[in-house]
């Protein structure tokens, strides 16, 4: 049997092995990194931000409600944008 695989699962497949290698290097959770990093604990750099625009981007398609794929109004133009620059 032929299984198709929506946009929003290979994204969150994509984010998933992103964040996993994110964590594997500096041996923390994201949601430990998010708390250190607005609580000035660590250091903003390029890479940590990143790896926290895929965390985001990943609990906001978690939280998107999965009969209707909507999260209360229409994707905005700039998480659209987003989502875009992740699938490529």
């Amino acid at each position: 049997m032929l299984r198709f695989i929506s946009l929003d699962e290979k994204m969150n497949r994509i984010l998933e092995a992103r964040i996993a290698k994110y964590e594997n290097r500096y041996e923390m959770k994201s949601c430990e990194m998010a708390k250190a990093l607005s609580h000035g604990d660590e250091r903003e750099t390029a890479e940590k931000l990143r790896w926290m625009f895929d965390y985001h981007v990943l609990e906001y398609l978690k939280e998107r409600t999965p009969t209707t794929g909507t999260h209360g109004s229409p994707m905005s133009s700039s998480m659209r944008s987003a989502s875009q620059s992740i699938s490529s």
